[in-house]
């Protein structure tokens, strides 16, 4: 999936979101469903050669749960509200309040997914397969590579792209002040 003919920095909030929900959120969700099968063989038909694939399994499943609950929240609850806060349908200390909570929020989601992608990459070797390994192994640990690379391309979109966006929209909205698109 490449994107590089988007210029996310230009694009507004309600574009970045857009592109969130509509593009990277079903990429992800689409290659989690791929990596769950090629984790899942890998270690029926290799955990007894490469015993540490039995941790890669237990990790990558805790990363898994964080991710798609992080995306439900995102898509129904988050992106609803920050839509809100553009549109200047809310605005008030209380809803700054209640957005900063959910940034912060989102970062410590976000440190936790990026802890178990350095786990897993230290388990797998950087996911890189000794030579000597399957293709199923290699096709396992080449997946669980692009499943982080979109990972960090969703933490970069949302802690350093969109979410600043829309907290300076939320303290201009705060302060009673015009919010532009």
């Amino acid at each position: 999936m490449k994107h590089s003919a988007l210029n996310f920095r230009k694009m507004q909030p309600s574009e970045l979101m857009f592109f969130l929900t509509e593009k990277h959120y079903p990429a992800v969700q689409h290659l989690i469903e791929r990596v769950n099968i090629h984790v899942s063989s890998a270690v029926k038909v290799n955990a007894d050669i490469y015993p540490a694939l039995y941790a890669v399994e237990k990790e990558y499943n805790k990363l898994v749960v964080l991710v798609q609950n992080q995306i439900r929240k995102n898509t129904r609850i988050l992106f609803p509200f920050i839509e809100n806060i553009l549109e200047e349908k809310i605005n008030s200390a209380d809803v700054l309040s209640a957005f900063e909570f959910e940034l912060n929020d989102i970062h410590t989601k976000h440190m936790q997914m990026r802890t178990f992608l350095a786990d897993l990459s230290i388990l797998s070797h950087g996911f890189k397969a000794e030579s000597q390994a399957s293709e199923g192994m290699k096709v396992t640990l080449s997946e669980l590579h692009t499943l982080e690379q979109h990972l960090y391309r969703q933490f970069y979109l949302e802690d350093i792209l969109l979410m600043p966006k829309v907290a300076r929209a939320s303290r201009r909205s705060a302060k009673g002040e015009k919010i532009s698109p």
